[in-house]
């Protein structure tokens, strides 16, 4: 009999634990509106699902926060710019404020992102108690980084506690949100803005070549400034670029020096260089409008494009070697020599043949390693540009009338090579496109090995091959006037605004640079 007694009292307990059981595995359905932050809660089958119901609905809100945040601190509408309104040390630090404060220094954007993530966490509690269907979001921490300079990382963890007929259970919500790059806020910028920056776009760079660039390596960018004009100063000089870590990259103004123009050419200097099939990244920032970042030594322009002759040129701190004619004097590292032809230094280079065909004047720098390109801006007022640009292994240019007795270029055992800009050719070397008369513009050079060179006039290039040129460790450059067996008798001056060297760029391929991303 006590037997029978024990087995009902097992069969008893076992269906009070299974009716218990039952009570235990009632769950609570969250519906939770992002406009008014109601919750409602509904007995279903397990408890558990009211914590995956209340994580989906907290990532579903924190990432529409992380968005607006982003959006808010960067992004104007009006301008379809980059706008820095906070001192925030990165992106991740100013949307961390945004989404848990809804305040950067003192400023309230509550109402662009709607409502932060304690108010949120409050209501959702708030509601639930109302109902007699308590939850407690306990040990909440949020966290916001950078993953990438594409986009952000939010780790949001908690314990929330679930309470439904009189049983509590407690559910541990971590919940990772990747906010990547949209056209709602395009590329994140990682870390602090320069000083005087409000504003910027992303610049990305990219070498297509087998072969890493030299380092340091002289950037071409090419920027259509009216697209920015309501960000830019008249003249530009509100504009500086940049690393992600907000160190300066030196660059140099070349030409379209206004903020109407379509066409503006800056040179930065890459100091670490560029490696093969890889893009990196730099930014043009902008200042206020009546900030002059100019100065001779990170952020300037070509001396002939300052009221003042060289005031703000920084091309020394840009290129691997540069002069610019400040003054009346050559400037250190050049030298000179001439017979009946005349230079004259004052503010810009002036090289005069006084009757055609009379004498010659020659520009020369010291030693340079080979495989530079050597280039000048050049201005002719003359009815026939006769005039010499180029690479020779020694410095016995003096004497010599015209370096080109043949297209072998051969004096006295001393190689020269370089361009013999007329009216329709270089010497030894086919130009294509053709020089004409009183044609100026940039003019480029370079003897990159025995048997090769590479020309280009307005950086449209061309290359050519003579067997009898050899190439030299170390090269000495030049610029001058010799005299033309065909002149066509009149007076001839040439002048320049400033001579440089610069990195050749892999196989001859300058890398892209797509301005705004």
């Amino acid at each position: 009999m006590s037997g029978r007694k024990g087995i009902l009292m097992t069969l008893i307990t076992l269906i009070l634990f299974l009716f218990m059981l039952a009570e235990i595995l009632t769950y609570v359905s969250l519906s939770l509106n992002n406009n008014n932050m109601a919750m409602q809660l509904a007995q279903t089958e397990s408890t558990s699902m009211a914590s995956l119901e209340l994580r989906y609905e907290l990532y579903s809100f924190i990432h529409s926060s992380m968005m607006n945040a982003i959006f808010v601190i960067y992004y104007d509408r009006n301008d379809a710019i980059y706008r820095n309104i906070t001192d925030q040390n990165s992106t991740a630090s100013g949307v961390q404020q945004l989404v848990t404060t809804g305040m950067i220094d003192g400023n309230s954007y509550q109402s662009s992102i709607g409502i932060t993530l304690g108010n949120y966490i409050s209501s959702i509690e708030n509601e639930s108690h109302a109902q007699q269907e308590p939850i407690s979001i306990l040990n909440s921490t949020f966290r916001v980084f950078q993953s990438n300079p594409l986009s952000l990382t939010g780790i949001y963890t908690a314990l929330a506690v679930i309470r439904s007929n009189g049983t509590e259970s407690a559910y541990p919500i971590s919940l990772k949100i990747s906010v990547p790059s949209t056209s709602s806020f395009g590329q994140v910028y990682v870390g602090a803005l320069p000083p005087e920056i409000v504003s910027y776009v992303p610049v990305k760079i990219t070498n297509t070549q087998s072969s890493n660039t030299a380092s340091p390596f002289q950037q071409e960018v090419i920027v259509n400034s009216s697209l920015y004009r309501g960000r830019e100063a008249g003249n530009l000089d509100n504009i500086e670029f940049f690393y992600a870590n907000d160190s300066i990259v030196h660059s140099w103004l070349e030409s379209g020096n206004t903020n109407t123009s379509t066409n503006t050419t800056y040179w930065l200097n890459i100091s670490a260089g560029i490696s093969a099939h890889s893009s990196i990244t730099v930014y043009m920032g902008f200042a206020n409008l009546t900030t002059d970042l100019f100065n001779n030594q990170t952020t300037g322009e070509a001396p002939q494009l300052s009221s003042t002759y060289a005031q703000y040129d920084d091309g020394a701190s840009v290129f691997n070697n540069y002069w610019n004619f400040a003054g009346t004097g050559l400037p250190s590292g050049l030298t000179s020599t001439s017979s009946t032809d005349t230079i004259t230094v004052d503010d810009g280079l002036t090289v005069t043949e006084p009757t055609a065909g009379s004498g010659y004047a020659w520009i020369l720098t010291g030693s340079i390693p080979a495989g530079q390109i050597i280039e000048t801006d050049l201005l002719t007022s003359s009815s026939e540009l006769n005039t010499r640009l180029g690479w020779s292994t020694s410095t016995s240019l003096g004497g010599q009338e015209n370096p080109y007795s043949s297209y072998d270029n051969n004096i006295g055992g001393t190689a020269i090579s370089g361009v013999w800009i007329t009216s329709t050719s270089a010497g030894g070397i086919a130009v294509t496109p053709t020089v004409v008369t009183k044609q100026s513009g940039i003019f480029s050079f370079a003897w990159l090995g025995t048997g090769s060179q590479w020309y280009s006039y307005n950086y449209q290039k061309a290359t050519s091959s003579d067997t009898t040129l050899s190439i030299a460790t170390d090269l000495y450059g030049y610029f001058g006037v010799g005299n033309l067996a065909y002149s066509s008798g009149t007076t001839d001056s040439q002048s320049i605004y400033w001579l440089r060297t610069r990195a050749y760029p892999p196989n001859g391929v300058m890398p892209t640079a797509v301005v705004g991303g």
